[in-house]
């Protein structure tokens, strides 16, 4: 009997001991799961909408399937927490020329204080094979020293990675300048008239209501894909099923509100990245979440006249150089220039 029993009390401290095991292997599992998703949300942070921005007809749980998770390798030494208009410049890594033309010319209207914009270019990363790619580096961390107006991450820069760029933008204005009211995305050959896009910007949220999100822009209603392979745009049906793209602004330069950039950067968390950035985030995004497209004929794609008279009543302009960019600037704010009605057409 005395062995009997005390084969039943092995018998229950075994059962326990699988038991306690259970318990704590279900614990640790538990807490592997949390930690997991506050890192998670750490490095992809959720922007909490209230119900006012939220332009969704149901409020679905948010399931991110697309990571941004690359890493900052320079970070923008600016304060944009008073900024109205945040100015962001997607921009290749070797063009410190273009930048330092851009700082002197449109883009000085952020050096005025009262204005209340802030300037930031936005760069990728060179591949790390790439012959020379450490010394471009060199430079540009130097350069961002100086002017501090540089965000780079370490995605590698390339037209193809321009959603990522454009993602990185939302991402930056959405988080760190969250109190803004507009954002300009703009690509370095373009000149603009930033007075006239505030004052627009102004007016397009007066008539529609200061808490709505918009997007302004050169509108494209419709547009295919582009089947042929000898296309630079070729974007095969494995890519893009359907056979019209969402409308959709053009990418070379347009804004939109910052309650908009919230809204398109919880939609890009959950879509796919499309290679063709204006299709991606002003159509694809955009339709999602919806957010409206606005067509505004001052904002401009193609290139005109290079002179200051053309931008008098203009937003911006496309293919622009270095040299036509500070021509432009320096007409356009010259009170001795005379214009005359046909160039400002």
């Amino acid at each position: 009997m005395c062995r009997l029993s005390k084969a039943k009390k092995l018998r229950e401290m075994l059962s326990k001991c699988r038991k306690n095991k259970k318990i704590v292997t279900l614990v640790l599992v538990i807490i592997t799961v949390i930690l997991n998703f506050t890192v998670y949300d750490f490095i992809n942070p959720v922007i909490r909408i209230s119900d006012t921005e939220l332009s969704t007809p149901s409020k679905q749980a948010l399931f991110i399937i697309n990571n941004h998770r690359f890493l900052y390798k320079i970070v923008p030494k600016v304060n944009c927490s008073d900024s109205k208009l945040i100015i962001c410049v997607e921009i290749s890594r070797g063009n410190n020329k273009t930048r330092q033309t851009i700082r002197q010319t449109w883009g000085s209207y952020a050096n005025v204080s009262s204005n209340n914009t802030t300037l930031i270019f936005f760069l990728g990363s060179e591949h790390p094979s790439t012959n020379g790619s450490q010394s471009v580096q060199y430079f540009i961390d130097k350069e961002a020293e100086l002017y501090g107006d540089i965000l780079q991450e370490d995605y590698v820069d390339h037209y193809n990675n321009l959603s990522l760029k454009s993602v990185s933008i939302l991402k930056w204005v959405s988080l760190q300048c969250p109190e803004s009211q507009f954002l300009l995305k703009v690509d370095d050959d373009m000149y603009v008239n930033v007075p006239v896009l505030v004052q627009t910007l102004d007016d397009i949220s007066k008539s529609k209501g200061k808490e709505y999100p918009f997007i302004v822009g050169d509108e494209v209603q419709i547009s295919a894909p582009a089947r042929s392979p000898r296309s630079k745009f070729y974007t095969p049906v494995s890519v893009y099923k359907g056979n019209l793209y969402p409308r959709y602004a053009s990418g070379v330069s347009y804004a939109m509100t910052t309650s908009a950039a919230k809204l398109l950067y919880n939609a890009s968390l959950q879509v796919p990245v499309f290679w063709l950035e204006d299709v991606y985030v002003t159509g694809i995004l955009a339709e999602k979440v919806k957010v409206e497209v606005i067509h505004n004929p001052l904002i401009n794609i193609g290139k005109h006249e290079v002179s200051g008279c053309h931008f008098r009543n203009k937003i911006s302009g496309h293919h622009y150089s270095a040299s036509d960019m500070e021509r432009i600037h320096r007409e356009l704010y010259n009170e001795t220039t005379k214009c005359f009605l046909h160039t400002s057409h």
